[in-house]
């Protein structure tokens, strides 16, 4: 039997993305059959027709096995049970998750830096995610979309 991809997914990504500790780790496993995972000796297989995403969007919240915020691959960051976007941001420059607390910091530059890379940036790429963030307000203000931006 040909062995599946493993991902490690879920809560344990966003943990340490975050830097915080990885307490729990679930694996998606591309290329396997739930019955060939149990028959390799995984005693919890569960198979998501469609993904957790459709899951959580079909799935009443009272029925619900899932716990927490859905981390995702756009600017939304994390999802909700009812997919409504999280309390994260993504930090323009480095791409990673900001907190409300990394929000605080003195480092945190709106449209521009997290504390994780603030050090990092030059004024180069500071002047432009300024300016970016610039053009942003400018297209919003005409009605217009960004390129780029896929939020607004």
């Amino acid at each position: 039997m040909k062995p599946g991809k493993t991902y490690l997914v879920g809560g344990a990504v966003r943990d340490a993305l975050l830097g915080l500790p990885v307490k729990e780790r679930d694996w998606v496993v591309v290329g396997s059959t739930p019955q060939e995972m149990l028959d390799q000796g995984f005693k919890r297989v569960y198979h998501l027709d469609g993904g957790i995403l459709n899951y959580l969007e079909t799935v009443d919240k009272e029925d619900s096995l899932w716990e927490g915020d859905c981390f995702v691959f756009d600017n939304r960051v994390t999802v909700d049970h009812d997919l409504a976007a999280g309390d994260f941001e993504v930090c323009p420059a480095c791409r990673m998750p900001v907190t409300a607390e990394d929000r605080e910091s003195p480092l945190f530059e709106l449209h521009v830096s997290c504390p994780q890379c603030h050090h990092r940036l030059t004024e180069q790429k500071r002047e432009g995610l300024l300016e970016r963030a610039r053009q942003i307000e400018l297209a919003m203000e005409r009605g217009e979309r960004h390129l780029g931006n896929k939020s607004g």
